[in-house]
């Protein structure tokens, strides 16, 4: 089952799976810009929680 979940992964959804893209250039610019998307979002997450803790009062321990 692995070897066809693999064998069907198309994360850059090209319509081609990523196992047969592997030797292209262009596949790997363009799951660098989905994971460079995906970070920008993580950090502003982060951030944005980081900006409501540091609103909390602080308990006692």
């Amino acid at each position: 089952r692995a070897l066809v979940d693999a064998e069907e992964l198309d994360e850059d959804e090209s319509g081609v799976p990523d196992v047969y893209e592997q030797d292209d250039p262009e596949y790997h610019l363009r799951m660098a810009a989905i994971h460079e998307r995906k970070a920008a979002e993580h950090r502003r997450l982060a951030e944005e929680r980081a900006g409501a803790a540091s609103d909390k009062p602080n308990s006692p321990a």
